[in-house]
């Protein structure tokens, strides 16, 4: 008889499965058949990890969401600029995007398709509020550090993320141009439109 699998790892393998079934078809034609089919798994096996399709899509997001924000998290602590550090998180944007597409783009995937899912829409914003939370407190240490001028942390933040999201759909969309050449300016302006 096989040694069992760990629980993570069997879920982690049909996340894998599923990603790969969302990126060929989306979420609304896709089926749990299609993430049994395409992990080699048995129906059965899947259910016993994820109750249904949304459940499974939602763990995908959270996963993929838990794996932005875990980027980002070190680079708070270091002694460093908050400029420096702002500029490194959103240069960092642009490594992710080209290393490996799927981080930002299924999460935009999901949503577009699940936008009359009040309950994914309201993880969605969890989410996405953990990360601006993060990237807030770069913007209030470099206004405490005399380093940025007096702004509206807040509105700052979600302003920068409205401008990424931007930038990442026409990537999604093949818009002409270079994300990481894109992501250079744009870090360029914010950065000078912060500095007293």
């Amino acid at each position: 008889m096989p040694p069992r699998i760990a629980s993570s790892v069997r879920r982690a393998e049909i996340m894998e499965a599923a990603m790969r079934c969302l990126q060929r078809t989306g979420y609304s034609s896709l089926s749990m058949d299609d993430v049994v089919k395409e992990s080699g798994l048995s129906k059965g096996t899947i259910y016993w990890h994820f109750k249904n399709k949304k459940d499974l899509f939602i763990s995908l997001f959270e996963s993929l969401m838990s794996q932005a924000i875990a980027g980002f998290t070190p680079l708070l602590t270091q002694e460093l600029p908050a400029a420096e550090k702002l500029r490194q998180i959103l240069s960092s944007v642009s490594e992710v995007t080209e290393e490996d597409l799927n981080l930002v783009t299924l999460p935009l995937t999901l949503l577009t398709e699940m936008l009359n899912d009040t309950d994914f829409v309201d993880r969605y914003r969890m989410a996405i509020g953990q990360l601006a939370k993060e990237m807030q407190t770069i913007i209030e240490q470099g206004i405490a550090a005399g380093e940025f001028k007096k702004v509206d942390s807040f509105e700052t933040i979600w302003a920068l993320m409205s401008v990424y999201d931007g930038q990442l759909m026409y990537h999604i969309l093949n818009m002409p141009g270079s994300v990481k050449k894109q992501n250079k300016i744009i870090v360029d302006l914010i950065i000078a439109g912060l500095k007293k």
